[in-house]
């Protein structure tokens, strides 16, 4: 291997031959643990980093130079690598992943597929736009350690307001969009194997808020309650509109709606229409989730709200002289136009 001045050797690496290098990763959470070995080269202008997968020093020391004649032989046979920039890498994992959801699941909508939105969001953002990457195989380590902080810290700020950072969980789901992309291009020979960066797991840093995993009987007594009291209270005022008063029995329903079935607010909430509401069945469809479509059971409390939602908009219709059809939507005030509750 040629070794030169670029590669860039810390300190806990252990030299082997000419541009090859080995070292121990340890697990933090396991202070006492041996780690298990890593080789880091460079070759042809090429960094390459893989696991050993062990912890013996003398095995680690013949599977270095069992990669390295992988690696040798690779690219002197002429078996890698297709010079692509990482645009059109996302493009045409874009292209053969949308091919195969329309397979798979044609009722699917593309626009919310998890994957298209993190790659166009965020690593053809990144890689593309903002690191110039036009060759795929200068992809390195670092680059994705600087996607890290890009992700961790550069994009706090967005509209002029402080944005909180992403959670390890939601970095982690981003790793799985960064495996399939580079072993799609490990597939098309853009990069090989040894070749690809490492998008290393994330723990859970304990200054995180953790999830609130759900509501103790407790707490949704409380928020039953003080959403039938607000509800009450706007019934005997004398300063608000029928309308109004419309609106908050609706957010009554809407708060015990949400409860009962644990759909996200906003995006999920917002396109709920009358025909993606099965009472036979007691499911709900869930036309744009955060990741895709999907269909949710309804629990009894929610199957009784969404009834009284249903027969109330029934009544307001007949008074009107109309139909409730089943393009509709659920979350909206019966008597206005516009107003919507998510």
């Amino acid at each position: 291997m040629n070794a030169t001045s670029n590669i860039r050797i810390k300190k806990h690496y252990e030299f082997v031959a000419d541009g090859i290098y080995i070292f121990q990763r340890f697990n933090k959470a396991y202070a006492n643990s041996r780690g298990i070995y890593q080789m880091y080269a460079y070759f042809e202008g090429q960094e390459h980093r893989c696991s050993l997968k062990t912890q013996d020093h003398r095995i680690a020391l013949e599977r270095a130079f069992e990669q390295y004649n992988i690696i040798r032989k690779r690219i002197l046979l002429g078996q890698a690598i297709k010079s692509v920039s990482f645009d059109v890498l996302c493009d045409e994992y874009l292209k053969a992943r949308r091919s195969l959801i329309s397979k798979k699941a044609p009722e699917q909508d593309w626009n919310s597929d998890y994957h298209r939105l993190i790659v166009e969001a965020y690593y053809r953002k990144f890689f593309y736009a903002k690191l110039k990457l036009n060759d795929l195989s200068k992809l390195s380590d670092g680059m994705v350690e600087d996607y890290l902080n890009w992700r961790m810290y550069d994009q706090k700020f967005k509209a002029g307001k402080i944005k909180a950072p992403p959670t390890a969980k939601t970095l982690n789901r981003e790793r799985v969009v960064y495996i399939a992309l580079m072993n799609f291009a490990v597939k098309q020979q853009w990069l090989i194997p040894e070749g690809v960066p490492t998008f290393e797991w994330q723990k859970q840093l304990p200054s995180e808020d953790k999830p609130f995993a759900a509501f103790s009987r407790t707490a949704y007594r409380s928020l039953r309650l003080h959403s039938r009291l607000a509800h009450l209270e706007a019934q005997k005022s004398e300063h608000l509109t029928d309308e109004e008063k419309e609106m908050a029995y609706l957010l009554k329903e809407y708060i015990l709606f949400m409860v009962n079935t644990g759909i996200r607010p906003g995006k999920e909430t917002r396109d709920i229409k009358w025909r993606h509401v099965d009472f036979k069945k007691e499911t709900l469809l869930v036309v744009r989730g955060k990741t895709r479509s999907r269909t949710i059971p309804l629990f009894p409390t929610a199957v009784v709200v969404l009834q009284r939602m249903r027969n109330r908009a029934d009544a307001h219709c007949n008074a009107l002289g109309k139909t409730l059809s089943k393009d509709d939507f659920v979350l909206v005030c019966p008597t206005a136009v516009v107003h919507r509750l998510c």
